[in-house]
């Protein structure tokens, strides 16, 4: 071999063992790389784990917050003087209603709210008609929540209504009537008044117009029916305000769950019913609503349905 093949020889055995060590070197640089980049992970799941306990905890002392928040303000309200100004009604009614609708409308306590409170929500957003939005807004709830709670307390009222909507047979003579000489032996046929009222309602754009009646609002006429003690004994809503009373009232008297007339018995009714068998109206041209009487008082009622309808207005 020539001092040249020896040189090259040299040269490439060089070659290769740079080469190694390059790889080498390579592959440390890689494995150190892999290695940092696991640790780097690691801390950082470590980190989001810390962080998501953090949040957790942060979260769970809001709701316990809101929930003593929450507490204190339905202990304040019962207690209060004011109760019957935000729920409209007294703290023992109000408790006896929760008794009620807890044993014969099964209504139960979830696990935010028990039954007292979810009661008490109810009445205050019927009393002030207060928006869903609102409830939400100051409860910390979705208005889905509040929604649901709304109408779950409705279903249980509505279990309660064999119970307290019964209407009259007419086999007793209301008392009002019989203790009173200037309605009895008159009126002792008599189970009651039939009127109807507008509520505002809302409703899209294509329906609108049949629900916008002698109001410049939409609303719905309900027909409702009262003893001479003022206790409601039926009720219909559903019907658009372009509807008559008479349209209401025929309505209610042939559908499935109709209002009673027993035979031999009426209900008083104003000039805008019908007349039929079982409904006594005003004479035509009878003045009886309270505006009519406040300037110039007329000096006879020439009937009696007259006096009484004048005297239900007035109480």
């Amino acid at each position: 071999m020539t001092n040249l093949d020896n040189q090259r020889w040299k040269l490439f055995t060089l070659v290769i063992h740079l080469n190694r060590s390059a790889v080498i070197y390579l592959t440390c640089i890689i494995l150190y790389r892999i290695i940092v980049d696991k640790l780097e992970k690691s801390k950082t799941h470590e980190d989001d784990d810390e962080g998501e306990e953090e949040e957790q905890q942060d979260e769970q002392v809001k709701k316990q917050q809101i929930r003593i928040a929450r507490d204190t303000l339905f202990t304040n309200l019962v207690k209060s003087k004011k109760c019957r100004d935000i729920i409209r009604m007294e703290p023992r009614a109000f408790f006896i209603l929760c008794r009620k609708l807890e044993a014969q409308g099964d209504l139960k306590a979830t696990r935010q709210l028990s039954v007292q409170e979810q009661v008490a929500r109810f009445l205050y957003i019927l009393g002030h008609n207060t928006k869903h939005r609102v409830m939400s807004f100051f409860f910390h709830q979705g208005r889905a929540t509040i929604s649901r709670d709304f109408h779950r307390v409705i279903n249980a009222i509505i279990e309660l209504e064999a119970t307290y909507f019964k209407q009259p047979d007419g086999s007793t003579t209301p008392s009002e009537i019989t203790n009173n000489s200037r309605f009895y032996p008159y009126f002792k046929d008599c189970i009651g008044a039939i009127d109807g009222t507008h509520f505002r309602v809302k409703v899209n754009s294509k329906e609108a117009p049949k629900y916008r009646g002698r109001k410049d609002i939409p609303t719905m006429n309900v027909l409702a029916a009262c003893t001479p003690n003022l206790k409601f004994t039926y009720v219909l809503v559903g019907w658009p305000g372009t509807a008559s009373d008479s349209k209401v009232l025929k309505n209610a008297l042939k559908r499935r769950y109709s209002l009673n007339i027993p035979q031999g018995k009426f209900y008083l009714v104003d000039a805008g019913f019908m007349i039929k068998s079982g409904l006594i109206t005003p004479y035509r041209g009878e003045r009886y609503h309270l505006k009519e009487f406040s300037s110039n008082r007329p000096q006879m009622l020439v009937n009696y349905s007259t006096f009484v309808i004048l005297h239900y207005a007035t109480q």
